[in-house]
């Protein structure tokens, strides 16, 4: 055989092989609000790699185009440690998998895998998001009608940008609105600012549900500071005062501001990375977006900031209510607070009231024994988060738990688990315990897991490392918190408590 033709063959039998082994859908980059496509084959997965900044927040919207499809999603750091998954988020009406405000742990490159669940199948379309899962609305300047709010600011809108140019002192930055933008209440608002001219220091900001004269502002300054102030009717008050933070370069005229407003809590970001949060329940309306410059300055100057790509999200709702997660990142208390309400599950109005790095119960005859914590101190909305060891539960049927709104001995709420997988809440009104969450899990067995439970008003939400296994209605009422031993038999059983938080809100 020609020699040329015996390489060409022999070239054509290697990448045959080599086809064989590539996946039918190599790994492949995602950008933000770019939809893209992809196939899961029979017991195949597809892998979509990007990169985020540390304390970034984004969503992952994937929709199955085949009709017997039922994806999964996971996201996994470098190191291939799974942040958080998801199956369902509104079964059975939809199939589909949803992860939505989920905050990156530290800058790195993510991977987010595709899969179908029970060996299912078929064709899906997958958006990447900043902040919400839900795009309300882009804004690249081009069409918009953006108009100053009085007039220290001048406005200019040309080439797909929008340049604000205030003049006078620190105390005289102006804002300007799109009157004809959405209203909108609960959102992540993300804006680049492309130059800012520097004219002895400047301020630039994003202002939030402006109604009329009034409205939230988030303002970052030239020297690295941020500041979060209620404007009503031309007064301003501050919420939380100038501040620096490691992620703001002092002096740099090309970054992104963001604010992220979920009932009365607001987070901010710089360049995408959590700069900080505040509460304030003045304003809880929907409102218009706006954006600010000006100088920073005790004497008069004229500073200018160039605006481009406005971009907004909005929470995924079903039937008019917020999505609650059915998986929770792992963290501590204060990372937990911050993902929870975040996903709708607690109010920012609230503060860590009490934390105990260690603590134990032990009984020896059946029934339950309590030991209440928090020094007789009562909570009716909060979010109760502990780690349990099950490995000294004892070899009879025993388990560990978490009581709440306690009252008396014969009126409060029981949430538990035990070493044979078996899990449940319930609420105790004299010698009764009534109906309420119970399930098993083969995965749940001695050794330590996570619990979390979230009493919301009427409803109880019951994590167990850190999967939702149910809600149920559950009176709100005052009660003291604590943990206790369940024993179905005689038996003797410890149980043993680590990390123990708990997030009050009124």
């Amino acid at each position: 055989m020609d020699t040329r033709k015996l390489k060409i063959t022999l070239t054509l039998f290697f990448v045959a092989l080599l086809s064989i082994a590539v996946p039918a859908q190599a790994q492949t980059s995602l950008s933000l609000l770019t939809p893209v496509t992809g196939n899961v084959t029979p017991n195949g997965t597809n892998s979509w790699t990007f990169t985020a900044q540390n304390g970034a927040v984004l969503s992952f919207a994937l929709q199955a185009q085949s009709k017997d499809f039922d994806p999964a999603m996971s996201l996994s750091d470098s190191s291939g440690h799974e942040v958080i998954s998801s199956d369902d988020y509104n079964y059975p009406a939809s199939l589909d998998p949803l992860l939505e405000a989920i905050t990156m742990p530290r800058t790195d490159t993510y991977t987010l895998t595709v899969s179908g669940f029970n060996n299912t199948f078929g064709g899906y379309t997958l958006t990447m998001l900043p902040g919400y899962s839900t795009s309300a609305y882009s804004d690249d300047f081009s069409s918009s009608q953006w108009k100053a709010l009085d007039s220290t600011v001048s406005l200019q809108q040309s080439n797909g940008q929008l340049q604000l140019s205030g003049q006078g002192t620190r105390q005289n930055n102006g804002l300007a609105f799109d009157d004809s933008a959405k209203s909108l209440t609960d959102l992540y608002a993300q804006a680049t600012v492309v130059n800012v001219t520097d004219a002895g220091g400047w301020v630039v900001g994003m202002a939030v549900r402006r109604q009329n004269n009034s409205y939230y502002l988030l303002s970052i300054n030239s020297q690295g500071l941020w500041r979060f102030t209620l404007v009503q009717n031309g007064s301003e008050s501050v919420i939380h005062d100038w501040t620096p933070h490691p992620n703001i370069v002092p002096g740099a005229n090309t970054f992104t501001i963001a604010v992220l407003a979920k009932g009365v809590g607001f987070d901010f970001f710089y360049n995408s990375g959590y700069i900080g949060s505040a509460s304030d329940s003045t304003l809880t309306g929907a409102g218009q977006i706006g954006l600010m410059a000006g100088p920073y300055s005790s004497s008069p100057s004229q500073n200018s900031a160039t605006f481009d790509n406005l971009l907004v999200t909005t929470p995924t709702q079903v039937n008019g209510a917020d999505v609650i997660p059915q998986e929770i990142q792992a963290g501590d208390g204060n990372q937990s607070i911050l993902a929870l309400r975040r996903n709708h599950v607690v109010s920012a109005n609230g503060q860590m009231t009490l934390t105990l790095p260690d603590s134990s119960v032990q009984y020896a005859r059946p029934g339950i024994n309590r030991v209440m914590l928090g020094r007789g101190t009562s909570y009716t909305n909060f979010a109760l988060g502990t780690t349990v060891d099950l490995s000294a539960a004892g070899p009879g049927p025993a388990g560990c738990g978490l009581v709440f709104r306690y009252q008396n001995d014969t009126d409060y709420t029981l949430a538990y688990l035990d070493q044979n997988g078996e899990y449940g809440v319930s609420k105790r009104t004299g010698d009764t315990f009534s109906p309420g969450i119970y399930g098993t899990n083969g995965a749940i067995s001695a050794g330590t897991h996570l619990l979390l439970v979230v009493a919301n008003d009427n409803t109880i939400y019951f994590y167990i490392d850190r999967q939702l296994v149910g809600s149920m209605d559950n009176t709100a009422q005052d009660g003291q918190v604590g943990i206790a031993v369940v024993n179905f038999e005689p038996n003797t059983t410890a149980c043993h408590y680590t990390n123990f938080w708990l997030w009050n809100w009124s």
